[in-house]
């Protein structure tokens, strides 16, 4: 789910890209996806596997090209690409297949997350979660 600090995004925000995500969830459930949000128990299951030196870290990936910093702006303006252009292909599968949702249901709906995504008023984020660990020795 997108994330926010400052307040631009907030319960009574209309901001279509969180129900978008919860639908995307629901569909890939439908279809045989138990967790689509496997990465956050990535870190225990690689401890369990015997890996050792396991380091999970959590990022900021703003969805738009708000932020001040340089740096993250430019990675806002390659997650809103990314999202923008990734869109259709996100969802057919899981809103069509999993969910029963029409073609046409589907891209009128997608007209709204992409009024959401490309709003640079909303100061979302992503939390960006990267895992990498030793492999056992044998």
């Amino acid at each position: 789910m997108p994330h926010c600090d400052d307040g631009t995004l907030g319960p009574s925000t209309r901001y279509a890209l969180a129900p978008f995500l919860s639908y995307l969830a629901q569909g890939m459930q439908e279809l045989g996806i138990p967790d689509p949000h496997s990465i956050t128990g990535t870190s225990a299951a690689l401890r369990a596997s015997g890996f050792t030196d396991v380091v999970h870290t959590t990022h900021r990936c703003p969805l738009s090209p708000w932020p001040r910093d340089r740096r993250l702006r430019y990675a806002g303006l390659f997650m809103r690409t990314s999202l923008l252009d990734g869109l259709p292909g996100l969802a057919r599968r899981p809103l069509v297949h999993g969910l029963g949702w029409t073609d046409l249901q589907v891209q009128m709906f997608l007209l709204e997350v992409r009024r959401a995504v490309a709003d640079d008023k909303v100061h979302a984020y992503f939390p960006l979660h990267v895992v990498h660990a030793r492999k056992p020795l044998r």
